[in-house]
């Protein structure tokens, strides 16, 4: 079997087949959204398996300029950890963007997905790409643990808001609503 001479499992070989696919999808008919004309989009996920197969799928996610979603990476992994985001991270960026400089890359704060983006080797850093996170998954991490759709809702307000000064009025609001979760917001890097 052809994987086998190379030294890779199967599955690694699989999945490297499945990158050059995308590689060249990527490469020739699909240009990347970009967020006010300056940063390429790359939003990447996890998710369990649930049922008869096990495992984790992690997938990498772009906008076409039609704003339709469109997938260009997966893996399956045995769990979503510092190695494996690591390892697809490393992938996407060996196989896929390849060279490409100053990309937005959106994630939730997973701790191994921190891990891989502070990892050098995995060029997912500045001036590579510029890591920030969810909305969606700040404001359900806050609701999870304030049970408050209103501070749900005023926390991805904040994150659509492009005035900081309306920013900082929002977040006076938290605070006079709710003093622990305006220090659990505080505690987000603004960059992020």
């Amino acid at each position: 079997m052809e994987s086998k001479a190379k030294g890779y499992s199967p599955s690694v070989w699989k999945l490297e087949k499945l990158l050059q696919i995308a590689s060249q999808v990527v490469g020739s008919r699909f240009t990347f959204c970009t967020w006010y004309d300056s940063e390429p989009i790359v939003q990447i996920d996890g998710t369990f398996l649930y049922g008869k197969y096990r495992g984790t799928l992690l997938i990498a996610t772009s906008q076409d300029g039609d704003t339709h979603v469109v997938p260009f990476a997966f893996a399956i992994v045995e769990g979503e950890n510092k190695e494996a985001w690591s390892w697809f991270l490393s992938n996407i960026r060996q196989h896929v963007v390849k060279e490409r400089q100053n990309l937005c890359l959106i994630s939730d704060r997973h701790g191994g997905i921190l891990f891989a983006v502070a990892d050098e080797r995995v060029q997912w850093h500045p001036p590579c790409a510029h890591h920030v996170f969810c909305i969606r998954h700040l404001a359900s991490n806050l609701n999870s643990e304030h049970k408050d759709p209103w501070l749900k809702k005023t926390l991805i307000n904040m994150g659509y808001e492009l005035m900081s000064n309306r920013v900082e009025e929002m977040l006076a609001e938290v605070q006079s609503h709710n003093q622990r979760a305006a220090n659990w917001i505080s505690n987000i890097p603004r960059h992020q």
